[in-house]
């Protein structure tokens, strides 16, 4: 489908890579449409884009590379809406993409990140929402220092919301992504990722690993 943007110009998008927000976003709760886009070669920061309102597009953050020490912890049934299920003896369990709302300083430009409410993403889905953490000292202007990039990371201009999931296991596991995204290369050990916990309506815990 095509969509006209006002930041982006006329965008052709694959259905596929459409997420849907059930209620909004915080202050678009009447947008419920969105598309996800990254940068040219950059994959931890991307605008969501809104495919019902060509002026609307929020910037966000991928936390794993940018804040490796934000570990949440979340209940079942807050992602029930967005067709998270956890079955007891479901090793796998749902992938979850975890991003974060940047804001940039009219005045100064300087970049902030709304660690309070995050909004997570069923991959299995394609339905999303933004959850405010109660009970954490999470700010929701946390200041964000972009690292520079090395040369041939990050894969071009992409849509979708799968690249850097969060699996939810039942165990402490282990990084499963290569190519500078947590995988041990060449007996490296792997760099301390976010950490993304859910806490089932039976009161089993499952959860991401944050350390290798």
């Amino acid at each position: 489908m095509k969509i006209q943007t006002t930041r982006f110009g006329e965008l052709e998008i694959e259905s596929s890579k459409l997420v849907t927000f059930p209620f909004g976003l915080p202050g678009f709760e009447n947008l419920s449409s969105w598309c996800i886009l990254h940068p040219e070669g950059d994959i931890d920061i991307s605008w969501f884009q809104s495919t019902e309102d060509p002026s609307v597009a929020l910037l966000t953050a991928n936390p794993d590379v940018l804040f490796p020490d934000y570990d949440i912890e979340v209940n079942e049934r807050d992602l029930a809406p967005i067709g998270v299920e956890i079955k007891e003896n479901d090793e796998s369990g749902p992938d979850i993409a975890l991003r974060v709302v940047v804001t940039v300083n009219g005045e100064n430009q300087n970049l902030t990140a709304n660690l309070r409410a995050p909004i997570l993403i069923n991959a299995a889905t394609q339905q999303g929402l933004q959850l405010p953490l109660l009970g954490t000292d999470f700010s929701v202007n946390h200041p964000l220092i972009v690292p520079p990039r090395t040369p041939g990371s990050g894969n071009g201009k992409a849509n979708g919301s799968h690249a850097n999931g969060h699996k939810v296991n039942g165990h402490k596991a282990k990084d499963t992504q290569a190519n500078g995204h947590g995988f041990p290369v060449n007996g490296r050990k792997a760099p301390k990722r976010a950490a993304l916990s859910v806490k089932t309506n039976s009161g089993m815990l499952k959860s991401h690993a944050a350390n290798s």
